[in-house]
């Protein structure tokens, strides 16, 4: 079993571009995220994620590897992870998401095909066969991403059988953090724009948006059964086997990878190099991909002669 674990790397922006990638996705959205809700009560798991942490005379960084969407019931948010996030000043993440109404209009700036192609045109007969299949066997009409780009279908595509299965969008780490550090009132910035991340799909060439769609499509049977195994090691604080579920889903994708992690890490470890140069304490949440294996951001601070430290709980 391969294939796609791209979703878990493609940052916060998923979350936004899933709810607003047309009616009819919407619409399957609120259908699956229902039915879990009112099945029955949920049971609380204690899980420990890794945590680390940079530091120099009057600067602490804390960095914290989240997962974009998990189940409900899953109980990360405490020990020294809350105890860091308590101690912090300022809460950093990937990207701030923006206002509905707002990231429908970056949507239909980049997302949308201005060719007049439709996206099944692009694609084979055999290819088009498995995504119609695909499509149908989620609940969707076959047409509903034909003015759209492979790219922003691949993305929808890849989160809906999780829901399906009881993910919930709004129990990923990013949504807690912020609401908790709207709550306590804390600086809130980010690392990226919503512009940037959706330019890192809308850049790469057709042929690589093919094969991006073309991965999410052979692999939707699966991807619910993949995305348990990476939370699995993300809650177990297994960083490394983690890296090597993310290198394997990345198989065969290497212009994806440089564009989601191994460029993005490098520009991440520069800013938290440029941020110890400024008192304070920081907590810093990004995919925890980008907190693992080789390419790291750990690996590129490194690089920079930082040292970063494990947390133990």
């Amino acid at each position: 079993m391969k294939k796609l674990l791209l979703n878990t790397a493609l940052g916060a922006l998923t979350l936004g571009l899933a709810s607003f990638a047309s009616p009819m996705t919407n619409s399957a959205l609120a259908q699956e995220t229902a039915a879990p809700a009112a099945a029955k009560a949920v049971e609380t798991v204690d899980v420990d994620p890794a945590l680390w942490v940079v530091k120099d005379d009057d600067t602490t960084i804390y960095m914290f590897g989240t997962v974009h969407i998990l189940r409900k019931g899953l109980s990360w948010f405490d020990e020294d992870v809350k105890k860091a996030f308590d101690a912090s000043d300022e809460l950093v993440i990937e990207v701030i998401e923006p206002e509905p109404t707002k990231m429908q209009e970056y949507i239909g700036a980049t997302a949308v095909d201005r060719t007049g192609t439709t996206l099944r045109s692009r694609m084979n007969d055999e290819d088009k066969a498995a995504y119609e299949k695909a499509m149908t066997n989620l609940g969707m009409p076959v047409g509903a991403f034909d003015q759209f780009e492979p790219w922003f279908a691949a993305i929808t595509l890849s989160l809906l059988p999780s829901i399906k299965a009881g993910y919930d969008l709004n129990s990923g780490a990013e949504k807690v953090l912020t609401a908790q550090a709207k709550k306590d009132g804390k600086k809130i910035g980010q690392l990226e724009t919503v512009e940037y991340q959706l330019g890192l799909f809308d850049n790469l060439p057709m042929d690589g948006q093919l094969a991006f769609l073309k991965t999410v499509v052979d692999s939707s049977d699966d991807v619910t059964e993949q995305l348990d195994s990476l939370v699995t090691q993300w809650g177990n604080g297994n960083p490394d086997e983690l890296a090597e579920i993310m290198n394997e889903g990345f198989e065969g994708h290497g212009q994806l990878r440089d564009a989601l992690l191994i460029r993005r890490n490098a520009a991440w470890s520069r800013w938290i190099d440029e941020r110890l140069d400024a008192p304070g304490t920081v907590f810093i949440a990004v995919g925890a991909g980008h907190l693992a294996g080789e390419g790291s951001v750990q690996e590129m601070l490194k690089m920079r002669d930082i040292e970063t430290a494990r947390i133990d709980y």
